[in-house]
């Protein structure tokens, strides 16, 4: 469950958006995908999956991040477009919709399909 805090940030940031689901077209080839945290709040872990459809009621689910901390982070996409990571050594190009994952008041990361693999961008820390 998110803080208080996280949450009205979360609502300014995403409005209308889940804190814990991300419909997007991460792979760019037109295939539904859904990005997803799962949070067992008792153990302060969890994944950041993302499934892609296969074809009738076949999906392909990916592994993106093991997650760990007090608090779940929140995740949101992004637009395609250049980024850089927090102190502007790293630059990254993303064709496709990105995820963006976030703790708040601590890191910000994002999540990119570069055509062959899932690539990270650490954006602050």
């Amino acid at each position: 469950m998110l803080r208080s805090d996280d949450r009205k940030l979360f609502t300014h940031d995403s409005p209308g958006q889940c804190p814990g689901v991300a419909r997007l077209q991460f792979f760019g080839d037109r295939k539904k995908a859904v990005a997803v945290l799962l949070w067992k709040q008792e153990k302060g872990e969890g994944y950041l999956v993302v499934g892609r459809e296969q074809g009738g009621d076949r999906w392909e689910v990916m592994e993106v991040s093991k997650l760990g901390g007090s608090f779940p982070p929140v995740i949101w996409p992004e637009p395609p477009g250049e980024y850089a990571d927090w102190n502007g050594t790293r630059k990254m190009k993303v064709k496709w919709p990105a995820i963006h994952l976030v703790q708040y008041e601590a890191w910000s990361k994002l999540f990119a399909w570069d055509g062959s693999k899932i690539v990270m961008l650490q954006m602050t820390d």
